[in-house]
C-alpha cells in the first residue's frame, strides 16, 4: 500500500554529498543547506546570547590526592533541599508600589551535618557584591571592598527563631525586632547562634516560607522543599555539600543601549538618557558619557556587579 507520507531512512555519505550539491529552488532545501553549512562552520556559536556557563565547583582535595573515605552514613545522615527566590523590591511609603514576590532563584542541597551559616553563604546577591558609590568622576577607581565585607551581618528567620550570624564582623540585626515584638505584644522571639546551629538540629516546616535578611532590608525568600534520608546513590562525601541543583536562567542584566552585552554600570539623574536608572556597559557607558575620559553632563555612575554572581555567564 503506498503512502503519502515520508519516511526517515540514514543516507551514507556519497548521497548526502549530491542531495546538498543539488540546485534546487525549494525553500526546504535551500534553507537545509544554510542550516548544514551554518552549522559546519560553528557560526551559531558567535550569535548565543550566553558564551559559556560558570557553575559552582565542588569541593576538591589538595595537592591532587585521592578523594577522603565517605563521611556520611546512607540511611542515617538527612539531606535538606532548600528553594531560594529571589529579593522582592517593594517601597513602604507608597502604597501602589508593584512588588514581585515568590520568583524562583535556586535550589540547594545540603547535609543535616552542615552548620545554617552553609545555606546562608550558598544565597548569593547583587547587594552584596555592589557599592553604591558614585564613581562617575572617575570611572576607574573602584571600592576595593564590598558590601558584603562592610556590612557581613545577616540572620534567618526560621520558624519564629531567629538565628543570627555571630562571626567575625557581625551584630545582630535582630535586636531591635525583637524588642519591637515585645513592645507590642507579639512575643519573646528567641535568638540563637547561626554557626553554631546544625540543619538536623531545627524544627522545619515543609513548604512554609522563611526569610533571610542581609543588608539592612534585603530579603530573601526560602523554603524547604524536601527532607530525607540519605540514599547509597547520593555523593556520600561531606565536602560535596552543599551544591546546586537548579538554577534560574533569567538573572542577566543587559545593556539599554545596545542590548547585547551584560551590564556593568548603574546611571541615574541623567538628562540625556531616557531611562533612570539605566544600565549600561562598558563600552557603550564610557562612548555614550564620556569624552576624552571626562563625563558630559551631571549624572551618578554606580559599579554594577550583579551579573557576575550569575550562573549563566553574558557575553562582553
Amino acid at each position: 500500500m503506498t503512502t503519502s507520507v515520508p519516511t526517515l531512512s540514514v543516507f551514507s555519505e556519497e548521497e548526502n554529498r549530491e542531495y546538498n550539491e543539488q540546485h534546487s529552488n525549494l525553500c526546504v532545501v535551500r534553507k537545509h543547506q544554510l542550516r548544514m553549512a551554518s552549522d559546519s562552520n560553528a557560526n551559531y556559536q558567535k550569535k548565543l546570547k550566553y558564551r559559556g556557563i560558570r557553575l559552582i565547583p565542588l569541593a576538591q582535595t589538595e595537592d591532587g590526592e585521592e578523594a577522603p573515605e565517605p563521611d556520611l552514613d546512607p540511611g542515617r545522615d538527612i539531606i535538606y533541599v532548600v528553594r531560594i527566590y529571589r529579593p522582592f523590591p517593594y517601597n513602604i511609603k507608597e502604597k501602589h508600589t508593584s512588588s514581585r514576590h515568590s520568583v524562583f532563584s535556586r535550589s540547594v542541597v545540603l547535609a543535616g551535618r552542615r552548620p545554617l551559616s552553609a545555606l546562608r553563604d550558598r544565597v548569593p546577591c547583587a547587594n552584596d557584591v555592589g557599592m553604591r558609590v558614585d564613581v562617575s568622576a572617575a570611572p576607574h577607581e573602584q571600592p576595593d571592598a564590598s558590601a558584603k565585607d562592610l556590612f557581613p551581618s545577616g540572620f534567618l528567620f526560621i520558624n519564629n527563631v531567629f538565628y543570627v550570624d555571630g562571626r567575625a564582623g557581625c551584630a545582630d540585626r535582630s535586636a531591635g525586632l525583637r524588642a519591637w515584638a515585645r513592645a507590642r505584644g507579639l512575643g519573646a522571639f528567641v535568638a540563637r547562634d547561626l554557626h553554631s546551629t546544625r540543619l538536623d538540629d531545627l524544627t522545619v516546616r515543609l513548604g512554609h516560607p522563611e526569610v533571610y535578611v542581609h543588608q539592612g532590608n534585603c530579603e530573601h525568600l526560602f523554603t524547604f522543599s524536601e527532607i530525607r534520608l540519605l540514599n547509597p546513590d547520593d555523593p556520600l562525601s561531606i565536602k560535596q555539600y552543599p551544591v546546586h541543583t537548579a538554577v534560574s536562567q533569567n538573572q542577566t542584566v543587559y545593556c539599554t543601549t545596545c542590548a547585547e552585552f551584560g551590564a556593568k554600570w548603574i546611571v541615574t539623574n541623567c538628562s540625556t538618557v531616557p531611562f533612570d536608572p539605566a544600565y549600561f556597559c562598558d563600552t557603550c557607558f564610557r562612548l555614550f558619557l564620556y569624552k576624552d575620559g571626562k563625563k558630559i553632563g551631571d549624572f551618578k555612575a554606580f559599579s554594577y556587579r550583579g551579573n557576575e554572581i550569575n550562573m549563566l555567564k553574558p557575553s562582553g
